[in-house]
């Protein structure tokens, strides 16, 4: 340790380096990491109303699908952008077609599920947004948080 203090220039120019990092890390790191909590929630609302707003869009669309094969390319498409959407349309409170088996719901919920309605289901939690056309029923869920019933403990 000794040795170390002999030269005079060594504790100067880790003085010098430590200030150059604290200089680095005050103008390039945020002080406050933690977000406000009232802007954390504003951008969770706008970011589900743009959610909500496409998923209406993609309900009034399969409202209009005809036959199996319109059905089976729109969900295929809507798999394949992981976009968190799960579509349903009962004809005459019958299931007629999903789109994927990811929200674990059966199909007496389906029937009693209401517009801008929060379910929480055994995997996750979703909004649901319904469009009724006649005897149609389509019906979208908006995944909002997995949950998982084990977690991986490593």
């Amino acid at each position: 340790m000794k040795s170390f203090f002999k030269n005079p220039l060594k504790p100067a120019l880790i003085l010098l380096m430590s200030a150059i990092c604290a200089t680095f890390l005050v103008q390039f790191l945020p002080f406050d990491q933690k977000k406000n909590s009232a802007d954390v929630i504003k951008g969770a609302e706008a970011k589900l109303s743009e959610l909500r707003k496409e998923i209406l869009i993609k309900l009034e669309k399969i409202s209009h699908f005809t036959v199996e094969k319109e059905f089976n390319s729109f969900f295929l498409q809507n798999a394949e952008l992981k976009s968190g959407f799960s579509f349903y349309v009962l004809e005459n409170n019958t299931l007629q077609y999903w789109s994927d088996n990811e929200p674990a719901i059966n199909d007496s919920l389906l029937l009693i599920i209401g517009n801008n309605e929060f379910i929480h289901l055994s995997n996750g939690d979703f909004l649901a947004n319904t469009l009724e056309i006649n005897n149609r029923k389509v019906i979208g869920l908006i995944l909002i948080k997995h949950s998982y019933e084990y977690e991986n403990k490593y």
